[in-house]
């Protein structure tokens, strides 16, 4: 698990605009966090990186391997180091019920189990919104109990 130090300076970096070849998937990445920002009725990047951060590992552990890498080349480019950050192939898909999911959300986000839900459904939202043919795979590979969640239910 990163340091609050290296996610601030990630964090930093993603909200920095960079131009040219080298910014190509900047200005996507920002559109994602300053959509997550806005459904979290929050101005806290950090929190909204953090959010994604968990959102997006927690999706990719659901799926199969091959479809964690097509889900992962979709993303914009500073959102898919995100994605890959410790991941182990080798050990997918986990499953894992609602408690389980909450619980892991709730330590790579650093936020209290309590807000795991809405923070979810933030991220969940602006995934849809951005990735809609994405969404519409992972959305029957959710247990009942993570579309119920994500529903607000």
């Amino acid at each position: 698990m990163r340091d609050i130090a290296t996610a601030e300076r990630a964090a930093s970096m993603v909200h920095t605009r960079v131009t040219g070849p080298a910014g190509r998937g900047y200005p996507a990445t920002q559109r994602w966090l300053d959509e997550l920002e806005s459904e979290l009725r929050s101005d806290d990047a950090l929190r909204a990186y953090r959010i994604m951060q968990a959102w997006l590992q927690l999706v990719r552990d659901l799926l199969p391997a091959r479809e964690a890498v097509d889900l992962g080349i979709c993303l914009p480019v500073p959102l898919r180091g995100l994605y890959y950050e410790g991941w182990d192939p080798a050990r997918q898909p986990v499953r894992c019920d609602r408690e389980t999911f909450v619980g892991r959300f709730a330590i790579i986000a650093r936020i209290a189990n309590v807000e795991v839900p809405p923070a979810a459904r933030a991220a969940w939202s602006v995934f849809r919104r951005n990735l809609p043919g994405r969404a519409a795979i992972v959305w029957p590979r959710l247990s009942e109990d993570m579309r119920r969640l994500l529903a607000g239910r």
